[in-house]
């Protein structure tokens, strides 16, 4: 659920006035008038501004808005912030089963390609067995008595590759 602070204010000055609603979105009192910046910071995520630390867990915390540049005194920001954990969390949730979508396409993709080196490799295979069994029947053709012999070689060494 997205809750929305009404409106929200925070001076240069080191302290920060809200909308009950900005406060509660804070886990502060709604009925807090003025809270001082360090009290406001301590919900703030050391490493990351956007996440805040609420109830011991982290938030996401979006705030649009912009500096009132015609206020007199000390520099004011008005924003709108809003809790958008829910989010975040549905966005993380999509890119985790689009990646998980994605690895099918990826093991097909290599499938295709164990396919075709399988074919670059056995064609190759299939030629030398081709040109090898014409050679045999090409000497076993009335051969003469050198050639019986290579025959002979020829064949015993097939017979050690498992070839006919």
């Amino acid at each position: 659920m997205n809750r929305c602070a009404a409106s929200g204010s925070t001076r240069s000055s080191g302290r920060s006035t809200s909308s009950p609603e900005g406060y509660e979105l804070f886990d502060f009192p709604s009925d807090l008038e003025i809270i001082e910046y360090e009290h406001w910071a301590s919900k703030i995520h050391p490493e990351d501004r956007p996440r805040i630390v609420l109830r011991g867990e982290i938030r996401h915390i979006s705030c649009d808005g912009q500096v009132d540049s015609e206020h007199d005194g000390d520099l004011t920001y008005y924003g709108v912030p809003a809790d958008v954990t829910d989010r975040k969390a549905v966005e993380s949730a999509l890119r985790d089963l689009q990646s998980q979508l994605a690895a099918p396409d990826r093991l097909a993709s290599l499938g295709e390609m164990a396919g075709s080196i399988v074919h670059e490799v056995n064609q190759p295979l299939n030629a030398i067995a081709t040109h090898a069994e014409a050679g045999l029947r090409w000497l076993s053709h009335a051969p003469p008595k050198a050639l019986r012999i290579s025959l002979v070689a020829l064949q015993s060494k097939m017979k050690d590759y498992g070839l006919p």
